[in-house]
């Protein structure tokens, strides 16, 4: 938590800032997409990108589902609207390729949620920068945040929490730097992030309590009543664009103003073990799903001495919210993914500790921490080769042959035929038993995936089999199906050309930029030319002529 006084002070951009950041975005949005998924918009992705497809298809945000019925989402309108790029690309491909509107609506739906992903790891690497981390070691820690976190997974679907992790960093960075250097220009920054992070959830009004409170508790100290209240007035006067849309959609959903449409769900889990489960459980904890994570408490004197006051003012509230909600685990899911923005906090101390040990020569613990982030990248490979649906799906079949049908008299939550979705009585064996860990269970079903084995060679070592010797049928029906998640499966054999072409295509981008970010490593690490003598002679003032101005 302590920092040296210069980190205080903003320091100067070199040039060659902008092309890091082109590089590290095509370097990550590339990539991603290669690696990108073959499920169609699903359980609520299904939901938010249906709202884009009806905007761009039909002109009108409601669907109709019968005369004089109209669904709306309770999202905010953002999460939906993000996406009209994806399905505007779909319907001019329609025209051409008819035949493969289905295929390509798979491909082009993980466009946007690639390119947020891209984009939150440019903004990390933006701030990374302003804290004075080596350019090459920023680039490093931004690219492992990329693909050794839960957001590469969060990345290949259409779901609203690649949204929310890109917001609430966007919002968080932005506030530490305006506190560093309060002006005009990064108040009204600022309240645009502010606008952007409320229309990613509702519930984040929380984190602008939080920053309020921590924002103008230093800038008072700084600058005093007048200078803070203006800067606080340009800040709102920015996020008002944003809070017109919010209040006209819920008019729009629900005749009123302020009303958004959720549903109450209980809040009543002990706020101990809801905190414990969330970071530590056996099927859910933020650190099992994000290895890099378990770096991110290291102290640097890089760090901003209010670091930890801003973490907890801004992501606290949520934290702790999330830890009362009876569903903490947000399933169906991968990961914890109600507090997915803490992904790229954490990073920051992680990236400090890699700087500190590079710069000391601690090649032992450098190996460690690569180790670490090996582990990170094998986990999110993991948990992108199966959709997680199909794991949970499987895990409850299998905790229902061996363990019983759940009573499920006595749900808060009501349920939908033969489940409940957010309740303990369906989802305590995902979260908490490790027989049915999804990360080993995920890699379980790929390992005998990849080698084509039948399904008793794959039953005798199921990880249930270590606390059972019931052979567990029910999963039978679930493990030849649905295939490896990746896109390119869906073009064979029929689109076998078109898949080549694009695999090619994709290949071609991420070669081109990697090659981007490594010549903007290069440019940033070559010292600036000095002048040269003929120059200097030249440029220097020299007695003027007869009849000439004198030099100035």
């Amino acid at each position: 938590m302590s920092a040296n006084k210069g980190s205080e002070n903003p320091p100067t951009q070199p040039r060659s800032w902008w092309r890091l950041y082109a590089g590290t975005f095509l370097a990550t949005f590339f990539p991603v997409l290669l690696l990108g998924g073959n499920t169609p918009p699903y359980n609520d992705g299904k939901q938010i990108f249906a709202h884009a497809e009806n905007l761009v298809y039909h002109g009108k945000l409601g669907i109709d589902l019968a005369p004089g019925i109209v669904f709306y989402s309770p999202r905010p309108i953002l999460v939906s609207l993000v996406h009209v790029p994806d399905v505007a690309l779909r319907r001019a491909l329609g025209h051409f390729f008819p035949q493969a509107d289905q295929l390509t609506r798979i491909v082009t739906s993980h466009l946007v949620p690639a390119a947020l992903l891209s984009l939150t790891c440019v903004l990390f690497l933006r701030f990374l920068l302003h804290l004075s981390v080596a350019a090459g070691i920023a680039s490093v820690a931004s690219v492992a945040l990329a693909f050794c976190t839960m957001l590469f997974v969060f990345g290949r679907v259409v779901w609203s929490d690649i949204v929310q992790a890109f917001a609430f960093w966007g919002f968080f960075s932005e506030t530490l730097l305006f506190v560093r250097d309060p002006k005009r220009k990064k108040a009204l920054l600022l309240g645009v992030w502010a606008g952007i992070l409320v229309n990613s959830k509702y519930l984040y009004v929380l984190t602008l309590l939080g920053g309020l409170c921590f924002v103008g508790t230093l800038t008072l100290r700084r600058l005093g009543w007048r200078p803070t209240v203006r800067l606080f007035g340009w800040a709102a006067l920015a996020a008002l664009p944003f809070a017109l849309p919010v209040l006209w959609f819920n008019y729009v959903r629900n005749g009123t103003l302020f009303h958004t449409g959720y549903d109450v769900e209980p809040f009543q889990e002990s706020l101990v073990w809801g905190f414990y489960a969330l970071f530590f459980s056996t099927g859910k904890g933020l650190f099992l799903y994000n290895p890099p994570l378990v770096l991110g408490f290291w102290p640097s004197r890089k760090l901003p001495r209010y670091w930890w006051w801003a973490v907890a003012a801004m992501a606290g509230p949520v934290v702790l919210l999330y830890s009362k909600y009876s569903n903490w685990g947000g399933d169906w899911s991968w990961g914890p993914r109600y507090i997915i923005f803490l992904v790229p906090i954490l990073m920051v101390p992680a990236a400090l500790l890699l700087e500190q040990l590079w710069d000391r020569r601690k090649h032992l613990a450098l190996a460690c921490v690569t180790g670490v982030a090996v582990v990170g990248l094998f986990v999110q490979l993991v948990g992108a080769g199966l959709y997680w649906d199909h794991f949970i799906r499987l895990s409850q079949a299998a905790r229902a042959q061996w363990l019983g049908i759940p009573n499920r008299a006595g749900a808060y939550t009501p349920p939908r035929g033969d489940h409940c979705d957010p309740c303990f009585e369906d989802l305590h064996a995902h979260s908490y038993l490790p027989a049915f860990q999804p990360i080993e269970g995920h890699y379980w079903l790929l390992k005998h995936a990849l080698r084509g084995d039948t399904w008793e060679t794959a039953a005798n070592d199921a990880p249930w089999r270590r606390y059972t010797s019931l052979p567990l049928d029910a999963t039978k029906r679930w493990y030849p199906w649905p295939p490896i998640d990746w896109w390119y499966l869906g073009f064979a054999p029929k689109f076998a050309n078109a898949g080549r072409l694009l695999f090619a295509l994709l290949l071609l981008g991420s070669a081109g930029g990697v090659t981007l970010w490594v010549q903007a490593l290069r440019r940033l690490r070559r010292p600036p030319a000095a002048p040269s003598p003929t120059r200097q002679a030249t440029d220097a003032p020299g007695p003027s002529a007869p009849g000439a101005p004198a030099a100035t």
